[in-house]
């Protein structure tokens, strides 16, 4: 898989931005949403009014986010940290640094400073590809 070019990024990144807000807004049911994502959203006020997508682009996210969720519920919950609830990449870094379960080995808050990036980057891949292709055959 090729590298994304900064419009690419930038284009799927508003796509995201706009599918959390949706999210967020109540349009759809996210199951299981991690408990520590409902609190550092209400410890982070976050803005009244944010960009939603419309439910036709709301949904085909979603199905492409059920898919990410199938194969990695680690990655999944990162990108709900980021796109529905808005936390930054240092407040999912230090959540996942202070987390036993995921920190059981050790590691210092740097590596999952860069697991966060590296997990944001392929998960914007998968989504722009499959948007892309998904969005053709419609």
């Amino acid at each position: 898989m090729q590298t994304l070019t900064k419009q690419q990024i930038d284009f799927i990144d508003d796509i995201m931005e706009r599918w959390g807000a949706w999210v967020y807004s109540g349009r759809i049911e996210v199951r299981q949403i991690s408990l520590i994502g409902k609190l550092i959203a209400s410890i982070n006020p976050q803005n009244p009014v944010r960009s939603m997508c419309d439910d036709d682009t709301g949904l085909l996210i979603s199905r492409i986010v059920s898919d990410i969720k199938l194969r990695s519920p680690a990655e999944y919950e990162i990108l709900i940290q980021y796109y529905v609830y808005m936390n930054n990449k240092y407040q999912i870094s230090v959540w996942l640094y202070s987390n036993r379960e995921t920190n059981a080995r050790g590691h210092s808050l740097t590596t999952y400073r860069n697991l966060v990036d590296k997990t944001l980057y392929n998960i914007k891949k998968i989504i722009f590809l499959k948007y892309i292709e998904l969005s053709e055959s419609t």
